[in-house]
């Protein structure tokens, strides 16, 4: 990946759920503007051979990396290594989806520019261009865009992640949490 500048990271299990095909479906836009992009998508699941097929018939497979499972001490140093983090969380064909994702605190935590999906308890968190970019569920295109607008400005981008950061450090944490339950 040294030559790769832009790296993008999606990390859960490998089901419908967590919408990480629609990532690889945006994938040709994004290169289209950004050809030195990677997406590492970490974790394991019962998607990873559609997943890697969907790759490679939309051309971008050279583009992929799918790492498998990652030991949960090394999870901060992948998110602090990424360009973006996308979290294309969706609700699947049985009614499933993820209420808050771990991946999106760590990353939030992390300081990482997050591209997130509004579904769920993620705009509980995510405020629309204050500490990530929401889009719809399901729409690769604004996936596509989002992310092509963050690698296009990287002071936003920046101040993005600062943001997440301190959403994660001043109202995730457990004492305003707690003080919150209280």
């Amino acid at each position: 990946l040294e030559n790769r500048r832009n790296v993008l990271l999606c990390m859960g299990r490998l089901v419908h759920k967590k919408g990480f095909d629609y990532v690889i479906r945006a994938l040709p836009a994004i290169l289209e503007h950004f050809p030195d992009t990677t997406l590492m998508v970490l974790g394991s699941g019962v998607l990873a051979d559609a997943l890697l097929e969907e790759a490679h018939s939309l051309g971008v497979a050279h583009h992929v990396v799918f790492m498998g499972h990652v030991d949960w001490q090394e999870v901060g140093t992948y998110l602090a290594g990424a360009t973006i983090v996308l979290v294309p969380s969706i609700v699947d064909h049985a009614g499933n989806v993820d209420g808050l994702p771990n991946v999106l605190l760590e990353a939030m935590a992390c300081g990482s520019a997050i591209v997130a999906s509004r579904v769920a308890g993620i705009p509980d968190v995510i405020s629309s261009s204050v500490n990530g970019i929401l889009v719809p569920e399901k729409d690769s295109d604004a996936l596509a865009s989002a992310v092509i607008t963050l690698l296009e400005n990287p002071k936003i981008r920046s101040q993005l992640g600062e943001n997440a950061r301190k959403t994660a450090l001043t109202e995730l944490g457990w004492e305003s949490v707690a003080a919150r339950l209280v």
